[in-house]
């Protein structure tokens, strides 16, 4: 069993739970930090990064006992992003030191920018984030995380689209209302045709 350390979206529980494939609920969660560790705004990006920062405490969500396939799932998740695991010890609010993974950006793709807020991303980029990963995760088992990570700006797109319509908010400047609007179901390859996970 594998504990992990959020400090960025995934603190976000409905996002969570998609990627996970259960509600958080079920999960042993506890508040904690990750000492001499800071997390920002990617600068001019709508996710956070972590970084070293002496002194600096990182705020964050410490999930334990999580299974195998609860891993895969996150990994699979967050490779897309080119984020990448390491092990670390975070502190939780009772003084202990637990060790935990983490996923570390490639910090040569990305730089610091404003200190990074939850609650600002989660009035701004939650819903968005929660709907494009219901679709990154039913590819779970099907594409690889590289794949994923090609397709993400249309699946952005689509889920852009799907709270628009829910929303009623026209789709197209001519004014296509959801009214006028039929959505199908995608297909996707059965159980049985799909390939293992690439985590």
């Amino acid at each position: 069993m594998t504990s992990f350390f959020c400090y960025g979206t995934l603190r976000h529980l409905p996002l969570l739970g998609i990627v996970l494939g259960r509600a958080p609920s079920s999960l042993d969660m506890a508040q904690a930090v990750l000492p001499d560790h800071a997390v920002y705004w990617a600068k001019d990006q709508t996710f956070p990064m972590i970084v070293a920062q002496a002194g600096a405490q990182a705020q964050g969500l410490l999930i334990r006992g999580l299974s195998d396939e609860d891993v895969a799932r996150l990994d699979f998740y967050e490779s897309g992003f080119d984020y990448d695991l390491s092990p670390v010890h975070v502190v939780t609010e009772d003084g202990n030191a637990e060790p935990a993974q983490v996923f570390f950006p490639d910090v040569s793709l990305w730089q610091p920018g404003a200190i990074w807020s939850l609650t600002e991303w989660e009035k701004d980029c939650g819903p968005l984030a929660s709907t494009a990963a219901i679709e990154v995760m039913d590819y779970f088992g099907v594409k690889s995380d590289d794949q994923i990570g090609r397709m993400f700006p249309m699946i952005q797109a689509r889920a852009a689209a799907r709270l628009n319509a829910a929303a009623g908010v026209p789709v197209s400047p001519s004014g296509l209302s959801l009214s006028l609007i039929h959505i199908s179901e995608p297909t996707r390859p059965s159980k049985s045709s799909r390939m293992p996970s690439s985590a």
